[in-house]
């Protein structure tokens, strides 16, 4: 069975933005960009993997990469902490 790109696309900006609600109910203030790499890696999301952003930048950001060209970007957001 074939999945719609569209909802597809549609899921993952909802969770990465659960997964950005749930780092700044945390405390986290900064996130990073975090790309796969791989063969299926837009040059886009290569170029953007490790940006860290304030969280509430990121927040307002449609999906992780706005300039994605891959129909099924895998990028998401990783919590800067501080060790």
């Amino acid at each position: 069975m074939k999945r719609d790109v569209g909802r597809l696309r549609e899921e993952i900006a909802d969770n990465n933005k659960s997964s950005l609600a749930s780092y700044k109910q945390m405390g986290e203030s900064q996130v990073e960009i975090y790309s796969a790499l791989d063969d299926k890696c837009c040059p886009e999301c290569k170029a953007a993997h490790g940006t860290v952003l304030d969280i509430r930048e990121a927040l307002k950001r449609p999906i992780v990469v706005p300039a994605c060209t891959s129909q099924y970007c895998r990028c998401t957001w990783t919590p800067v902490v501080d060790l």
